[in-house]
């Protein structure tokens, strides 16, 4: 039986910068030479803080290219994934109907680019995370109704992965939280339950509780072990080698940050071989302010 394990490599296979690239340069000259010829201590504690300045300077410019990067990535992929929906609507109510073989290919293009959107905004928000610019805007939120929309939208099996897809939704739940955050951890619960679901049933669940909401996504497919269980929050941890691992290995990281940022918790349930249960408890308001997740 297979089992989530391994790590992704997240730039596996690209080029090495060249020399002196700001994003991969060797420690500063100062500082290799004074490891082969040993300095006064307060020489030596100079030429530490100008390497932490370097290796800090070096963080900051790959995060300003990452935020660069995913955001002129994404935004014009955004009205090419509304035109390809589109095509695809006309196409299934199409009078005649269109073959088969061309609307399978709308099919594959329009989940393609979905899949290219959905990760150079991860990207995004990974950037925004790590420089601390991520905040939150709580505003009271149908979470019942969230759930419902996004329950529709993976009407479509092939964005199941073939998982049949229930939900168990108590009506009329809300709350005072930032919706898009919510969206994007129930959608980030669901592409897991999905990717590693096996093909078996995701069920989806959402009720009230003294203390606010709570959330589950539960699957029955190749689970996770004890071991795996401490590390699946990590940011690059994938929860399976290729080819069930695909993607960056942020999916859990980003939504456990923003779990946090909304001052909830989120934990996993989970055997190797049984299926998982991830579960996120959120409050039923977070103050009218910004929130930065920190």
């Amino acid at each position: 039986m297979a089992s989530r394990t391994g790590k992704d490599e997240a730039f596996a296979g690209q080029p090495a910068p060249e020399a002196g690239s700001v994003l991969m340069s060797d420690p500063a000259p100062s500082l290799q030479s004074s490891l082969q010829a040993p300095l006064p201590d307060d020489e030596m504690l100079i030429l530490l803080q100008a390497e932490l300045n370097h290796l800090r300077n070096a963080l900051q410019a790959r995060d300003d290219f990452i935020a660069i990067a995913a955001h002129e990535l994404r935004n014009p992929m955004t009205p090419l994934l509304g035109l390809s929906h589109l095509a695809l609507n006309a196409a299934r109510k199409a009078t005649p109907p269109v073959s088969p073989s061309l609307l399978s290919l709308l099919e594959r293009m329009s989940l393609a680019i979905q899949d290219f959107v959905d990760r150079a905004t991860r990207l995004l928000d990974l950037s925004r995370i790590n420089a601390g610019n991520l905040q939150l805007r709580p505003t009271e939120a149908d979470l019942s109704a969230i759930l419902h929309t996004i329950a529709a939208k993976y009407e479509d099996p092939l964005l199941r992965k073939g998982s049949p897809l229930s939900t168990n939704v108590e009506p009329g739940v809300k709350a005072w939280l930032d919706p898009l955050a919510f969206t994007q951890i129930v959608e980030n619960l669901l592409s897991n339950a999905f990717k590693f679901g096996n093909s078996q049933p995701v069920e989806l669940r959402l009720a009230r509780t003294a203390e606010g909401v709570l959330l589950s996504v539960a699957d029955s497919g190749i689970g996770i072990s004890a071991e795996q269980q401490r590390h699946i929050f990590g940011r690059f941890e994938q929860a399976a080698p290729p080819p069930l691992g695909g993607g960056i290995g942020v999916g859990l990281w980003l939504t456990g940050r923003l779990v946090a940022a909304m001052k909830g918790r989120i934990t996993v349930v989970s055997h190797a071989g049984q299926g998982a249960i991830f579960t996120v408890q959120l409050p039923a308001r977070l103050p009218n302010h910004h929130q930065e997740a920190g």
